[in-house]
């Protein structure tokens, strides 16, 4: 079974999901600890020794080397209504959440200096205008520091960081100091952006259909249509409402979300639907499984829909099969309480 080390400094959301399904969608987690558990007495009853002569009793000849008394066992330590396992596991929950933030705001904050020095060139910036924008990427930053936390668990945390922490919200911050050529070199900056962006999001999208199905001409064309539509509405909200559903292993981010399914987003959904929160409070795991399966099936609904016009019963089938499986991946049906699917998280004290 593939475990996560808790203590990866680049917990993202799929430690964040595991430690959820696996915590709290694990049936039987806390009924194990039993209130009226009791110690079991393992030593054999001892036979009396007794003497075929007339001589006074011998004392029964201590035991050999494969004859060692055992010794009691010791009373196993109860939890009433695994109250105290719950606490443990919300903590650790907590702190996998205020690790992922961070991670995220590190990630983000190498992302907007990438694009700050682009906006330098591009429109151009003067040295005051990169400066300020500079402090103000710092100032954001240094926010998470200092954040309780309580607060970076509370449901939503972490999408409304992610919100400060966009280009969008780092546009906004430019504007007021920009002349009107700059707005104008700005604009067309982004839309440059928001174009290459759309293309590599498209194409990502017709290289994974094409290798569940065969398409011909007519419909690689009109699928490649449709799914550049759809690109371009992920890419506008991205640049408001960043996503986090990627995770870092060894410097290199890999996408938990390829099919654009809203795996994150749903969970937050569920996980506050279910009457999770931050107070330590866990969710009902079986209602935030069927929520998060309610959220994602009309997710899947909606891409096949996309493409019925363009494909054929068999294909729509095809598509479907791909999205349930490859597109929900682990991380999602662990999620709906799968928790057969060979994943699972080393959380101390369990």
């Amino acid at each position: 079974m593939n475990c996560i080390n808790r203590n990866n400094p680049l917990l993202t959301i799929l430690a964040l999901a595991v430690a959820i399904a696996v915590g709290w969608f694990s049936r039987g987690a806390f009924g194990s600890w039993d209130e009226n558990t009791k110690a079991t007495d393992r030593n054999p009853p001892q036979s009396a020794v007794t003497s075929t002569s007339t001589a006074d009793k011998e004392p029964a000849p201590p035991p050999g080397p494969s004859k060692r008394p055992l010794r009691e066992v010791s009373p196993k330590k109860s939890y009433k209504s695994g109250g105290e396992l719950i606490k443990l596991r919300a903590a650790q929950i907590k702190e996998m959440q205020k690790q992922q933030i961070k991670a995220l705001a590190e990630r983000q904050r190498a992302k907007l200096q990438q694009r700050i020095d682009k906006l330098a060139e591009a429109t151009p910036l003067t040295a005051a205008q990169k400066a300020h924008l500079m402090a103000w990427l710092d100032e954001r930053i240094s926010k998470v520091g200092t954040m309780s936390t309580e607060d970076m668990a509370k449901p939503g945390a972490e999408s409304e960081l992610m919100k400060t922490l966009s280009s969008k919200a780092l546009d906004d911050e430019l504007s007021v100091s920009l002349t009107d050529d700059q707005k104008i070199a700005l604009t067309g900056f982004n839309d440059r952006q928001t174009q290459a962006k759309t293309d590599s999001a498209a194409l990502k999208s017709l290289s994974l259909l094409q290798g569940v199905i065969d398409l011909d001409e007519g419909q690689r064309d009109t699928a490649y249509k449709i799914l550049t539509d759809a690109a371009a509405a992920r890419v506008q909200k991205e640049s408001s409402n960043p996503s986090s559903s990627g995770m870092s292993v060894g410097g290199t981010e890999i996408d938990m979300d390829p099919y654009g399914l809203g795996i994150q987003d749903a969970m937050q959904q569920a996980f506050i639907a279910a009457g999770g929160d931050a107070s330590g409070n866990p969710p009902d795991h079986q209602k935030m499984a069927d929520t998060f399966r309610t959220l994602i099936n009309q997710q899947i609904d909606n891409q096949v829909n996309q493409l019925r016009p363009v494909l054929n019963d068999k294909q729509l089938t095809q598509y479907r099969a791909e999205l349930e499986n490859k597109g929900v991946g682990i991380v999602g049906r662990a999620l709906m309480g799968d928790t057969g699917s060979g994943f699972s998280i080393d959380i101390p004290g369990k």
